[in-house]
């Protein structure tokens, strides 16, 4: 398969050709078949009595890596050129591939494995961290769960993934639906002449006779436009895609918090916020706050000193 010919090759592979509609069709076919050998390579992992478990075996499942890096650079690509066809191909596959990670990093099964690794002498010091990296994770987030709860906290994870994959594509289909049209060339005729070029194009193709500016080119009236109206709309509907309408995200982004907060609780933290922090280098909410306060603060000496010049001149 040329796509996983190009995978394989130690410089950038070839965009065009895995982007390509051709490739793209064909996509379902070649991710299911490489999540099938990933599956099986999990099951021989798991299967694997424990006495004859080393840091090899684990190695050869987690360097099976063709499958998160094709899908990495789907996910990648989709999130700056969405089309009908690559949504299809993410959706679909995003779906049966999470179920896989979901079951994977929840295995009981692996931790064991992970247990009996850890506690042969033969690792070194890198092989050490590794396994001391999953196992903390590991031991952070589920293993001391009841099985309810732990069916519960993949139910979670289940549908954080296809919120956030709807969160995603409200903001991909608004940013795509978005159009602006200015009817008054005095208002943009300090504006590049290919800018210009485009926007008349594009509004030609609306059937309009005037300038029409879509999500990548709307930037130009902040920055060219003279009416001050049309700069202020534009800012705000920068900061504003898909909150309204058929692409509203709020209602998306308040499920995804309440089951944070959920999995948070099953997980003995008082809250999301501490859970995320339990596994970064700020210890606490507080930390964060009073770190936040004594920047601001610095930067605000500095803002006013920006505000009397500008006053002064």
């Amino acid at each position: 398969n040329k796509v996983l010919a190009e995978l394989d090759k130690m410089w950038m592979p070839d965009i065009k050709y895995i982007y390509s509609t051709w490739s793209l069709q064909n996509m379902p076919l070649l991710l299911n078949r490489l999540l099938n050998e990933k599956e099986k390579a999990f099951e021989t992992l798991v299967s694997t009595p424990l006495t004859q478990v080393d840091f090899v075996t684990l190695e050869k499942y987690y360097k099976n890596d063709d499958l998160d890096y094709l899908s990495n650079l789907l996910y990648n690509y989709y999130s700056v050129n969405s089309n009908d066809l690559i949504k299809s191909v993410v959706e679909d596959f995003q779906t049966v591939y999470s179920d896989f990670s979901n079951e994977a990093s929840l295995s009981p099964k692996l931790y064991a494995i992970l247990k009996q690794i850890k506690s042969k002498d033969s690792l070194d010091e890198d092989q050490t961290v590794i396994v001391d990296n999953i196992i903390s994770g590991m031991e952070l987030n589920w293993i001391a769960l009841t099985w309810e709860k732990l069916q519960r906290l993949k139910d979670i994870n289940t549908q954080l993934t296809k919120l956030s994959t709807q969160f995603g594509n409200n903001e991909l289909d608004s940013e795509r639906d978005f159009i602006y049209y200015v009817e008054d060339i005095d208002t943009i005729k300090d504006m590049p002449q290919d800018a210009l070029d485009d926007a008349q194009k594009l509004a030609l193709a609306q059937n309009k006779s005037w300038y029409a500016f879509n999500y990548n080119t709307a930037w130009y009236l902040s920055s060219y436009s003279t009416d001050q109206k049309t700069r202020q709309e534009i800012r705000t509907a920068y900061k504003t895609f898909a909150s309204t309408w058929d692409y509203d995200n709020r209602p998306v982004v308040l499920q995804m918090l309440k089951l944070r907060d959920e999995m948070a609780k099953l997980l003995w933290f008082k809250n999301y916020w501490e859970y995320s922090l339990s596994s970064k280098m700020a210890s606490s909410p507080e930390f964060v706050m009073n770190q936040e306060d004594e920047i601001l603060a610095r930067a605000k000496v500095k803002a006013d000193q920006d505000l009397q010049e500008i006053k002064d001149y």
